[in-house]
């Protein structure tokens, strides 16, 4: 008997110790079940930027805080200023950085610390108290300058070189103005500042601006008005509207050059037309004259040329005449014809360049201002055209002309000879020579001789009679008539003739 109550008091106790190690497995299994539940999100009152995440998964918080932040960027600002120029850049232009990760991972330790039971108190509790956490937002120093330099022509002030022109035969001047840029590097630690405080100011930023200078001012112009040379040719008034050609032309290539930059005489006196002011006038067309518009650019083209002769402006491209012109010596002519020959010289200085031209008193007058390194420092220029070849004139051309009489002969055309001739420019110092440069060699082309001869007989004519004339002679000695007048302009314009007086004591060629 007292066995057996010793046996039921046995199975009691073991039945109580499994009822109490289930209770007590599921209270754990339950405690398990709290905290594992509790692992998977945030505990209740933890915000970010005051963003509540409890019960939110890392991947849920996460993305909530990351929206709201993109929202704050693009809905804030900072507007730089200078005067009156405003500009207005939105925190996400700046690509910020933000330590949100850190502050999920910080904000995740709350309640789920310590042991399984601290952890089952602190989700069991939902009233822990609020935890906040705040992000902290940085923003890249070399990005915010990347920023500012786009930015910085909002603010330019372009500084104003100065000016000077050649008018009314002065020069006038407009002085320089400073201008203003951005300083990016000194703004840029400003808006730094800003940007990484606790409180975003909206307050404008006042941009840090330094001074820019121009790359022109009047000193450095006042270096290019040294007259560097003059030239003058003369013409007559036998055909007017040649010289209103002339006056036209030489006002076109008045003209300020840049450094480095080629002048081309097509580009100051094209169109050649008459829309644009030209004349018809005589021009040399197969050693004859013809009426063509815009005769006399030419004198235009080599009075320049020579001016620049007396200079050391670099000469780009010249051509001579076919035939010698009356206007300079051999060598010393430039020719010019559209879209064939171009006249071209470069101003091979740091500074501008000045062609001035003008007709007065039947001159046609050249001048050159420019920088004094430009200018042929000697007493005394002079040019020699050597000849150093003689070309013969071809054939006489006989024309069968029928509006002449057999017996009448007119010369249309002169033989010239041609030449092949170097110029050279001598410089002299105190009486001395002491350079000889060789400038061109230049060939003129020979000029045959062209005759007319009559075909038409006097034969059957009927020999008019007056009482004022006595009858006409049966024959007439053959004889070769004087040169028309377009010859004898013609004659002119291509035998060489000194232009002045100082040219015919030009000295002889060196050897």
């Amino acid at each position: 008997m007292a066995t057996n109550k010793k046996k039921v008091l046995i199975v009691s106790i073991i039945i109580g110790l499994v009822l109490i190690l289930g209770v007590i497995c599921s209270a754990l299994a339950y405690v398990h079940h709290v905290v594992s539940a509790y692992d998977l999100v945030y505990s209740q009152e933890v915000y970010i930027n005051d963003i509540p995440i409890g019960g939110l998964t890392p991947e849920e918080a996460k993305k909530k805080v990351t929206k709201q932040l993109d929202t704050y960027h693009e809905n804030h600002a900072i507007t730089l200023m200078n005067e009156d120029q405003k500009q207005t850049i939105t925190l996400s232009q700046f690509s910020p950085e933000t330590d949100l990760q850190t502050c999920l991972d910080q904000a995740y330790l709350v309640g789920h610390e310590g042991n399984y039971f601290e952890r089952f108190k602190a989700a069991r509790n939902k009233n822990s108290g609020p935890h906040h956490f705040t992000t902290k937002t940085t923003y890249d120093s070399a990005e915010i300058e990347n920023i500012l330099e786009s930015k910085k022509e909002i603010f330019e002030i372009a500084p104003i070189d100065a000016t000077m022109k050649r008018e009314n035969r002065k020069f006038n001047f407009t002085v320089e103005e400073k201008g203003y840029t951005l300083d990016v590097t000194e703004t840029a630690k400003i808006v730094a500042d800003v940007l990484n405080s606790d409180t975003l100011d909206e307050t404008p930023i006042q941009v840090v601006m330094k001074a820019v200078m121009p790359m022109v001012t009047k000193a450095h112009l006042a270096e290019a008005q040294t007259p560097l040379a003059s030239f003058s040719t003369s013409y007559n008034n036998a055909d007017l509207d040649r010289n209103e050609n002339l006056k036209l032309a030489s006002q076109k290539i008045n003209i300020q050059l840049a450094p480095g930059e080629i002048f081309s005489l097509a580009n100051q006196l094209e169109p050649i037309t008459q829309a644009a002011g030209y004349r018809n006038s005589k021009v040399i067309v197969n050693g004859k004259l013809e009426e063509g518009i815009g005769g006399g650019v030419c004198q235009i083209a080599s009075t320049l040329y020579n001016a620049l002769l007396l200079s050391d402006v670099e000469i780009y491209s010249r051509a001579n005449h076919s035939l010698p012109v009356a206007y300079v010596p051999l060598g010393r002519d430039a020719t010019y014809a559209s879209d064939i020959i171009d006249f071209k010289f470069r101003n091979n200085s740091e500074y501008p360049l000045f062609v001035e031209a003008y007709c007065e008193n039947n001159h046609v007058i050249v001048n050159i201002f420019g920088y004094k390194g430009l200018k042929l420092e000697y007493d005394e220029i002079k040019f020699a055209s050597e000849q150093i070849e003689t070309i013969e004139p071809p054939e006489t051309k006989i024309i069968q002309d029928s509006e002449l009489y057999t017996d009448q002969k007119i010369q249309e055309v002169r033989p010239l000879e041609g030449k092949k001739v170097k110029l050279y420019r001598l410089l002299y110092r105190n009486g001395q020579l002491i350079d000889k440069q060789l400038i061109n060699t230049s060939t003129y082309r020979a000029r045959g001789e062209v005759i007319r001869v009559g075909t038409k007989s006097r034969v059957g004519e009927a020999i008019e009679t007056s009482t004022q004339n006595a009858a006409q002679p049966q024959a007439v000695k053959p004889e070769i008539a004087k040169p028309t007048p377009a010859n004898q302009i013609l004659d002119e314009i291509v035998e060489e003739v000194p232009l002045m007086p100082s040219e015919a004591d030009n000295p002889a060629p060196l050897s």
